[in-house]
């Protein structure tokens, strides 16, 4: 699927090899809630140049997938399904009318998802002088679009500035 910021997005990872790396700093809330599913495959849907999800399946005994279509290497879905879908910094870089058809998308591939989503402003501006981050929206906001996606939203503690949440009772 394209979204309107695709091409945006191509940019900013063809001249900044460490932009979407944000993910690598939630490993260790990802590898405690995660436990409990006992995941066999995990994708990393909207990966980035993270290596999360390599650290995370490497500590539960899991095979890694990546998905990120502004990333070539990366802008094939490698698996229809998974144990597990981690989505993190992904959902504000979409327009609000993105939102709920990727959530569908993800929900097709896994009904366990750890979301983290950032809820203020970007310090990143995209090539074409927009905000990196399209939809700011506060975390209840977010957790009521999730519902619409997922049976069971579960809010995780997360700093101020961000939402995080699973797709599974905690």
């Amino acid at each position: 699927m394209s979204t309107r910021n695709l091409g945006q997005y191509a940019l900013i990872h063809q001249s900044d090899p460490d932009y979407g790396r944000t993910s690598e700093t939630m490993v260790d809330q990802m590898t405690t809630v995660c436990r409990q599913i006992r995941p066999a495959t995990i994708l990393d849907f909207g990966c980035g140049r993270s290596k999360a999800v390599d650290l995370l399946a490497q500590r539960l005994g899991a095979t890694p997938y990546r998905y990120d279509p502004a990333i070539a290497e990366f802008s094939a879905i490698p698996a229809s399904a998974c144990d597990l879908v981690l989505n993190t910094d992904v959902l504000e870089h979409l327009d609000v009318n993105e939102v709920g058809i990727i959530l569908q998308q993800i929900a097709t591939i896994s009904g366990n998802v750890y979301f983290n989503i950032s809820t203020r402003p970007a310090n990143k501006v995209l090539p074409n002088g927009e905000n990196a981050h399209a939809t700011v929206m506060p975390k209840e906001w977010w957790r009521e679009r999730l519902m619409q996606s997922f049976p069971i939203v579960t809010v995780l503690p997360s700093r101020s500035d961000e939402a995080t949440f699973v797709t599974w009772s905690v």
